[in-house]
């Protein structure tokens, strides 16, 4: 009974540490929002960075960690030098976009990270709002769009990504 229950407890905690990962993200470059920093998921607000604008200076961030409802990141406004590191919350300006830009190509969302698993959900035409993340595995990111009524959802590729507020990643 003993060896059942320490390894139950060993999964519980294993499951609600952070994933690893090595993907980036945005915050959608029309979010007036602050976005808060948090130095544990629910903890202490440590830092709140914002969009600039006027200069056009918007958010990025590298994906280091995921749990239930954020992200742990390393954020910095893009022409700044400064990071900062800690959790955010998963919010539909926290995202990517997509790079299915030419014409005829379908971007496929997987079921699982891998190009081997089934199909999720199929996106026949290139939509330019932004994806948001909600998982992250090693450099795939889980990601939901709603086109009207409908929503697409599953594991996005990392070539067919774009965590760029400048270009069109092409």
């Amino acid at each position: 009974m003993k060896k059942i229950t320490t390894i139950i407890l060993i999964l519980i905690f294993f499951s609600c540490q952070s994933q690893e990962c090595n993907s980036n993200g945005i915050i959608n470059w029309e979010s007036k929002r602050e976005i808060k920093i948090y130095d544990k998921p629910n903890g202490i607000v440590t830092a709140v960075l914002q969009n600039d604008l006027e200069n056009e200076n918007f958010l990025k961030y590298k994906i280091i960690g995921t749990s239930k409802d954020f992200l742990k990141v390393n954020i910095k406004l893009e022409f700044d030098n400064e990071t900062k590191i800690g959790w955010i919350k998963k919010r539909k300006d926290v995202g990517i976009y997509a790079r299915n830009y030419e014409e005829n190509i379908d971007l496929i969302l997987y079921s699982k990270p891998d190009k081997n698993s089934n199909k999720k959900s199929v996106i026949t035409e290139y939509y330019p709002d932004l994806y948001q993340i909600l998982d992250c595995k090693n450099d795939w990111l889980y990601v939901k769009l709603q086109i009207n009524e409908k929503i697409f959802e599953g594991w996005l590729q990392p070539e067919m990504q774009c965590p760029d507020s400048y270009s069109t990643c092409n």
